[in-house]
């Protein structure tokens, strides 16, 4: 347990020991955030912040930079300077990349005025400039607490003398804070609205959110280091992402480049002064549809000065260029790429770590970044030219040393609409998710029908060793898999996803997988999108998103289509008609005799006293005994359709289309969603919980281990050690599966306004009806680098035998 205690402190450890540079800037970036057009300038100072970061954290980094924005006085100036990568520190023993810069913030202040301090991991609701307007009085410095300084407000005269650059550079963070407390009265108290961590944030009252639990930062900067896993709190910080996406927002940009990119481009000019003069492109005109368009790292390196290429060109290639710019300037950068591409781009990078020097003098400020964060930063570029099509060509070495490339892409890849096929399984839940999403979409599909044999079991203990295979698949009874292979593979549920992942294997990882299903999902990073419940508790990831309940396929043609052909039975029914959905049971819950009865009887009870007619159905689990009761606890107050194996004609559909009340036992998670649907009054009946098995008790444990947080002395999270990080991180490789909370997933739906508990209330209330299948569309479009809308394609489906086709009711 020791070393994974130590994990954290191994890797900050790591560069020094390599010899690699422990920094590349003298002194703090300083960005400047103006008077908006239009605004009075206001007669304040300026508002002065010192912002501590590091290059894992550049998604946090920005959506700080975007919370300002939302909130600060628009005629006030505000100079916010980035503290990352500074030369001189000994970073050995620092949990974060920047810990110890808050205490060099005097000197760069130059010992004079005050500044405020923050970490990287917050985000402001409030405009900060009224925590620098604050009065310092007689005091040093004010914080929450003179231990926990990751929000300050700072007199920079005052503290020169306790906070030197010299010490600050050597000494721990320990002891720099207690140095301060040997000065009375240089602490003073700060305001705890402007210093809220993790839970202590109250809305529309904490004007400042601090992510101190780093294993739930929403971000997960190093998924590494940590098994990340939810924070309560994290849909502010994602909130601010998406709206950051929406604007199109980045800190620097081609008017205002990073000094380090300006530093670069003196070099450059410089070295072709001296040497050569730099190529020239051809007039764009002269190029065809077709010919590709090579731009020397020069030209690129001084984007900001040309601007980009005044018409598109088919295809804008890169080669080993990128590898040279500070992290700030890529995105920008790729933005002015994608926009001077007609058709495509293609980016060289190498995982190798440059020398220093590139050549003529020209300094390099390289250092290797992983494929994971080229392929985000291009994504995020992509997402605002979802026509463009782009390639990254990843230079590295495998296990033996040898020189290997990797290449992955994304975009818009496809001329007209992509091939899809939608794997189904004899599991009518899992079938009615994936061609619920394969109608969302909206184009062409094509369904293949797979059977298994036991041996399916087996595949997850052999994956390791052989990757994605067709173990257990009874070949002669599904279908036909072979070339060509489609664009996109749809599928719910384990079974499938070994198939899916053994498409992707022979397509050479140019076919997308998206996965649903609680066991088919819980590894997310294996499939491109993983579609899973928050009820489901599976662990956060960038692959992962989660709805509130199980995708449904039913369309209003299918609703309206049993309604015909069930109206007769409704026609004379006294109103309300309340639909009975009756499961059985299940891993989670128990439906005996006695719950039956009982339930029938309070059904009865209820459409007496609301004066309707109650339609009940059961399912394939309710049981032959539990029907008997139900039937027996119903009486004479409607109908009740008993569910048999051989029988295809089930008013299922028509009770949904005709009924004007839903009540559903809360154990059929398909039935549940189906009804939250139609935007009905829906009431959840809960069953009685089943004793669970000892391993699944185990199981459990170390869930529940793994989540369990340690507090500091501060109050804050402490992050993942020992037992709790193993746990964690077992069920974030999907070792350990937890079981699904029924009860989140009620409460939810409760919480959201879309149901209502059974006996709450006898004024039942609709809602505007759930359709998550649209979202996640969306998000699979972008995916596949296609336009928002579905096209405009009548869909088609291949040929399924009747015995297959009843599996899809």
């Amino acid at each position: 347990m020791a070393l994974l205690d130590r994990r954290h402190k191994l890797a900050r450890l790591l560069p020094v020991i390599g010899g690699a540079a422990t920094g590349t800037r003298v002194q703090p970036e300083c960005v400047v955030l103006g008077v908006r057009e239009g605004v009075s300038p206001s007669p304040k100072p300026p508002v002065r912040i010192f912002l501590g970061t590091e290059p894992d954290q550049y998604r946090a980094e920005r959506v700080f930079f975007w919370s300002i924005e939302q909130v600060r006085d628009p005629g006030r100036i505000y100079e916010i300077h980035l503290m990352k990568e500074l030369i001189g520190f000994d970073r050995r023993g620092w949990l974060t990349g920047f810990t110890n810069y808050r205490f060099a913030i005097p000197h760069f202040a130059a010992g004079c005025g005050k500044a405020i301090y923050n970490d990287v991991d917050q985000v402001y609701l409030g405009d900060p400039g009224e925590l620098f307007d604050v009065d310092l009085g007689e005091h040093g410095f004010l914080a929450l607490s003179d231990e926990d300084t990751s929000v300050m407000l700072i007199d920079c005269a005052r503290m020169a003398s306790v906070w030197t650059l010299a010490e600050s550079q050597r000494r721990r963070r320990s002891f720099m804070e207690a140095k301060a407390r040997t000065k009375p009265g240089f602490w003073g108290p700060l305001d705890p609205v402007w210093h809220a961590r993790d839970t202590e944030y109250v809305p529309n009252h904490s004007k400042l959110l601090h992510y101190t639990a780093i294993h739930m930062q929403p971000w997960q900067p190093t998924p590494e280091l940590y098994a990340y896993q939810h924070n309560p709190v994290g849909e502010v910080w994602c909130a601010l992402e998406r709206a950051a996406d929406g604007a199109a927002y980045q800190v620097f940009s081609a008017a205002h480049p990073s000094q380090q990119y300006k530093t670069l481009c003196r070099q450059i000019r410089h070295a072709c002064k001296s040497t050569y003069a730099p190529e020239k492109l051809p007039a764009s005109e002269h190029l065809s549809a077709e010919q590709q368009q090579r731009v020397s790292w020069r030209e690129l390196i001084s984007l900001s000065e040309a601007g980009p290429l005044e018409n598109p060109v088919a295809e804008v290639v890169s080669t080993d260029v990128l590898d040279y710019l500070p992290d700030e300037d890529v995105p920008w950068v790729l933005d002015e790429l994608f926009r001077s591409a007609r058709r495509k781009i293609a980016v060289t990078v190498t995982m190798a770590r440059r020398p220093s020097v590139i050549g003529n003098g020209i300094q390099s400020l390289h250092r290797p970044r992983p494929q994971s964060w080229w392929a985000t930063q291009l994504e995020a570029a992509s997402r605002r030219y979802p026509e463009i099509h782009w390639q990254l060509i990843v230079h590295t070495r495998d296990d033996w040393g040898r020189q290997v490339a990797r290449l992955c892409d994304g975009g818009g890849r496809f001329n007209s609409n992509p091939t899809v096929w939608v794997l189904i399984d004899d599991h009518p839940g899992n079938t009615t998710q994936s061609l619920g999403l394969a109608k969302a979409l909206g184009w062409p599909y094509q369904v293949k029908a797979l059977k298994f044999t036991w041996l399916v079991h087996l595949h997850d203990f052999l994956f390791g060793m052989f990757g994605a295979t067709r173990l257990g698949l009874r070949r002669t009874q599904s279908a036909v898999l072979t070339q060509p292979w489609p664009d996109l593979v749809i599928t719910t549920g384990w079974r499938a996803a070994h198939i899916a992942r053994w498409i992707k294997k022979q397509s050479h990882d140019n076919t997308r997988l998206v996965q649903m299903g609680r066991k088919g999902t819980h590894v997310a990073r294996l499939y491109d999108l993983a579609i899973s419940c928050q009820y489901f508790r599976l662990p956060p990831n960038p692959r992962r998103i989660e709805t509130l309940v199980p995708l449904t396929g039913i369309s209003s043609e299918q609703l309206t289509q049993a309604a015909e052909h069930w109206q007769n039975v409704f026609a004379t029914a006294p109103r309300p008609r309340i639909a009975l959905l009756v499961g059985g049971t299940s891993y989670a819950c128990r439906f005996d005799e006695e719950t039956a009865y009982r339930l029938g009887a309070e059904v009865r009870s209820f459409a007496v006293a609301m004066g309707g007619t109650v339609f009940a159905t059961t399912s394939r689990r309710t049981g032959s005994e539990a029907t008997v009761a139900l039937k027996k606890g119903l009486g004479d107050s409607g109908y009740l359709h008993e569910w048999q194996p051989d029988h295809w004609e089930n008013p299922y559909l028509a009770y949904l289309a005709l009924a004007d009340i839903l009540i559903v036992t809360g154990e059929s998670e398909s039935m549940l969603a189906e009804a939250a649907a139609t935007g009905k009054p829906v009431y959840i009946y809960p069953l009685l919980k089943q004793e669970l098995d000892p391993w699944t008790r185990l199981k459990e444990w170390i869930v529940a281990r793994g989540e369990k947080q340690r507090l500091g002395q501060r109050g804050t999270i402490k992050p993942q050690r020992g037992l709790q990080y193993l746990c964690a991180r077992l069920v974030e490789r999907g070792i350990i599966l937890p079981q699904p909370d029924l009860h989140m997933l009620h409460q939810t739906l409760v919480e959201n306004g879309i149901a209502q508990f059974f006996g709450s209330s006898l004024s039942p209330t609709a809602s505007a009806g759930l359709r998550e299948v649209d979202d996640v569309a969306r998000r699979v479009r972008m995916l596949m680098g296609m336009p928002q809308e579905a096209g405009a394609v009548t869909r088609t489906e291949s040929v399924v035998n009747a015995a297959n086709a009843g599996s899809l009711l």
